[in-house]
């Protein structure tokens, strides 16, 4: 059996997300004065991303006793992935996929223009042939039709995957 293609994850496989976090916080906190024990707990308690950053900023908030309205803090959020960076040898196994012809694809969950824009800063979207993000598409991972809908659009079956 030959491979034809190969589906990524994106954040913590093909994007850095800790790296991005990371960096964003060192803006946010700086940028709103906020003590060194607030960037530690935001990582915390959004569990790699699983919880929503609408529950986490607004404990952070009350744990702090912070002046800042919840909401200015969760709006400063949406601009982290300007500091989105892609994990090491990314770049360099993709081109390698490439240059053997396999077809390659990200299927990500998350918001679609927050993927797009992390996809782009670190790289991706001319590296990858495809991008299925599971708020755009209506399906979430694991639902394994947001799989055979990546194996659908990059013209593959599973079996060669």
């Amino acid at each position: 059996m030959s491979i034809h293609a190969v589906l990524f994850d994106l954040d913590g496989t093909l994007h850095d997300r800790a790296a991005t976090l990371r960096a964003w916080l060192v803006e946010h906190t700086r940028q709103f004065s906020l003590p060194d024990t607030y960037a530690p707990r935001f990582l915390e308690l959004e569990d790699h991303g699983y919880r929503p950053k609408a529950q986490v900023i607004p404990q952070l908030v009350q744990e702090h006793g912070l002046p800042h309205d919840p909401q200015t803090l969760l709006d400063t959020y949406a601009h982290h992935v300007r500091h989105a960076v892609p994990m090491p040898h990314t770049h360099a196994v993709l081109r390698e996929l490439r240059a053997r012809g396999i077809r390659t694809g990200i299927v990500t969950n998350g918001w679609a223009d927050l993927q797009r824009t992390c996809a782009d800063r670190c790289g991706l979207t001319d590296l990858t042939d495809d991008l299925v993000i599971s708020k755009a598409v209506s399906l979430s991972k694991p639902d394994p039709r947001i799989y055979r809908l990546a194996l659908e659009r990059l013209g593959v079956s599973a079996q060669h995957t």
